[in-house]
């Protein structure tokens, strides 16, 4: 462990987290241009919202399944070279929209790009959990908040680019930025993978599915992509289409989500180091579950909107950095790349289904039954948020024993 910390000092710890926090801002704008721009594409190309539905749930399996060989990857290459490499072909990968600018093009553009992106959450997370030992959660949370000071403008920056130059114009600046951050993160000379453990190779992947706390965490995260993503993809439209919004107001209240989430990720940091990352998890669900409830059934919109802003991006971003740290207590270290892959698609890649489920409603039914089924969906994350294990999130350099993976209280 002591030559992991001789490394980050060496680095420089602020200087490593704020570029990692840059590359996560990228990693998750890259798909939230998409939906505010979902009714300029409609108009411009006539391609159907369903069949747009359809190529941004493929896009989110892919991010998903991706992310397993993530993991993978990381625990084997290092954590630093995977997060390049996944940056810079994500960057690349929007040349082909560029290029090929009909159904096709787009397809395979936004298939390349959620391929490469999803190397990324694995390998950031396995690289925090062992870069800062004692404040894993913490390390965590501002990781989210600076990637979250990012993704606030990518709604608002899509339309305005979107509605004044096209809409592919947003994917082209984002994957130019995402190209500079992976020369940037190139140069971070830090690798963790491979040193300073003394258990590094030793765990069986069967043991990883033996452990029973570590089966509740991807129990939880299993519930979370039931509804996550079908939000995302679907919550500008709705606001434009039943609330009544401009397709720049609906953007505006995309970012207001996420700039909420800044407060979510510092509080779910923070509140997971002195309470516990299950009861923070827990009022989190219950607090997502409550805020679409008030989104659909307040009769004022402006209220019924903004009590959902407030209320559901504090909850679904606290949950992140909890969640994150609870399965890095649980998981020994060799195997920590890997195991945040699993969990990154058991939320993003099963997030997949929950577009293609709310694009299926929308399409039969409208975007009302849509949210109601996502609201439905949420419940389960309460329920599975009930059952997970009482750790402390203090990793005090010592490998949980497999089996248990418990630091107790």
């Amino acid at each position: 462990m002591e030559e992991d910390l001789i490394y980050m000092k060496m680095a420089g710890r602020g200087t490593v987290l704020t570029v990692m926090s840059v590359a996560h801002s990228l990693n998750h704008s890259i798909f939230l241009v998409l939906p505010p721009l979902l009714l300029l594409i409609v108009a411009e190309t006539g391609i159907p919202l369903g069949t747009l539905g359809l190529i941004a749930s493929l896009g989110y399996l892919s991010y998903g399944v991706g992310a397993l060989f993530g993991g993978y990857l990381s625990d084997k290459l290092g954590e630093v070279r995977v997060i390049s490499l996944c940056l810079l072909f994500s960057g690349i990968s929007v040349m082909v929209m560029m290029l090929w600018g009909d159904l096709l093009g787009f397809a395979i553009s936004f298939l390349l790009m959620s391929g490469w992106a999803s190397l990324y959450h694995p390998a950031a997370n396995s690289f925090l959990s062992k870069a800062f030992p004692g404040k894993m959660a913490a390390s965590m949370g501002l990781h989210g908040v600076g990637g979250s000071i990012g993704q606030v403008f990518a709604p608002v920056f899509a339309a305005f680019v979107g509605i004044r130059y096209g809409w592919r114009y947003p994917f082209l600046a984002l994957a130019a930025l995402s190209v500079v951050s992976a020369i940037l993160m190139s140069r971070v000379g830090v690798e963790t993978s491979a040193t300073g453990s003394e258990h590094s190779s030793k765990t069986k992947l069967s043991e990883l599915f033996r452990i029973p706390d570590l089966r509740k965490v991807f129990l939880f995260n299993i519930s979370t992509g039931l509804f996550f993503r079908g939000i995302e993809l679907f919550f500008p439209t709705y606001l434009a289409q039943v609330k009544g919004f401009s397709i720049e107001a609906a953007a505006l209240a995309s970012s207001l989500v996420l700039g909420v989430g800044i407060l979510g990720q510092y509080v779910g940091g923070r509140g997971t180091d002195r309470f516990g990352a299950r009861n923070v998890i827990l009022g989190s669900a219950v607090g997502v579950s409550a805020g679409l409830v008030l989104l659909q059934y307040l009769p004022f919109s402006l209220s019924s909107v903004g009590l959902f802003i407030g209320i559901y991006g504090v909850g679904i971003f606290a949950s992140q950095p909890a969640g994150s740290a609870l399965a890095g207590l649980v998981t020994p270290k060799d195997k920590r790349g890997f195991v945040y892959g699993i969990l990154f698609f058991l939320t993003f890649g099963l997030g997949s289904f929950s577009a293609w489920l709310a694009t299926v409603v929308v399409n039969q039914s409208g975007l009302d039954a849509a949210f109601q089924i996502m609201w439905l969906l949420s419940l389960t994350s309460i329920v599975a948020a009930l059952v997970l294990p009482k750790v402390r999130t203090r990793d005090e350099g010592l490998e949980p024993p497999v089996g248990t993976g418990l630091i107790r209280p």
